[in-house]
C-alpha cells in the first residue's frame, strides 16, 4: 500500500523550527539536519527520524481503509493521526489536560511545513512554526 504524502517525506531534510512560548513571553530558534525514512510493515509505517546526534524519535501510524484515524495509547499519551487531504496530516496527542496538535503541510516534493500548538485548559502555551528543505 503507498501513501504518497509519506512517501514524498524520505530522504535528508534540513530545518528550521520556531517556537513561541506564550506564558514567557519568550522565542526559541532551532536549526538541524534530519534523516527521515518510511518503512511499510503490515500495513504500519513507522517514521525513524534520525538526528545528526543520532538520537531518535519514533511516530507509528496505522492505516485504516487509506484514512489515518485511530487512537492509540503509548506512555500513557493518546494520540491520533488523520490524513485530511492528499497533502496534509492532522497530528493530536493528548495527556490528561494537555493537548498538543500538530498540521503537517506538504507544499510539494521538497519542501513541507508544520504547525505544532499546546494548549492546557483549553488556554494556548506555546505555538511552533517547523519548515522543511529537501536535500538532493
Amino acid at each position: 500500500m503507498k501513501l504518497h504524502l509519506l512517501d514524498d517525506m524520505r530522504g535528508r531534510w534540513k530545518y528550521q523550527k520556531t517556537i513561541y512560548d506564550l506564558n514567557r513571553k519568550s522565542i526559541n530558534n532551532y536549526k538541524q539536519c534530519i534523516d527521515i525514512s518510511i518503512a511499510d510493515i503490515k500495513q504500519m509505517l513507522v517514521i525513524d527520524q534520525k538526528t545528526l546526534a543520532n538520537s531518535k524519535t519514533y511516530s507509528t501510524i496505522t492505516l485504516d481503509n487509506n484514512i489515518l484515524n485511530k487512537v492509540y495509547s503509548y506512555y500513557n499519551i493518546s494520540y491520533k493521526v488523520k490524513l485530511k487531504l492528499t497533502n496534509q496530516l492532522n497530528i493530536t496527542y493528548k495527556k490528561k489536560q494537555v493537548n498538543f496538535q500538530e498540521k503537517v503541510y506538504v507544499i510539494n516534493s521538497n519542501f513541507f511545513i508544520v504547525i505544532g500548538m499546546i494548549k492546557q485548559y483549553n488556554k494556548y502555551l506555546s505555538i511552533s512554526f517547523t519548515s522543511f528543505i529537501k536535500i538532493v
